[in-house]
């Protein structure tokens, strides 16, 4: 069944990570099927692929610039409110 889903996916030979988080908000579509993100990560060069979660678990955020310590939500969690999930994946960049 069509539902919000979080993703990852490698592409390049090992050297590039994918992440998908569906958004949940009012407007957007209903979500996608298991078959339909596998199709996702394929088109966007996957050669694997995992369905990590969904629903109001899928929450994306992020640190918009270096020292500003404020982390903002990216998408709109189903039920519009972020799930306290005591799991995650984090990316970090070393300059």
């Amino acid at each position: 069944a069509p539902a919000v889903r979080t993703a990852a996916g490698v592409a390049g030979a090992g050297h590039r990570l994918l992440l998908l988080a569906l958004d949940g908000g009012p407007g957007f579509r209903g979500g996608l099927t298991l078959v339909e993100a596998a199709r996702l990560l394929s088109g966007l060069g996957a050669s694997e692929g995992v369905n990590l979660d969904g629903g109001g678990s899928s929450t994306l955020v992020a640190l918009p610039g270096r020292g500003t310590g404020a982390v903002s939500v990216l998408n709109h969690p189903t039920g519009g409110a972020e799930r306290p999930v005591p799991n995650g994946i984090g990316v970090f960049v070393r300059r």
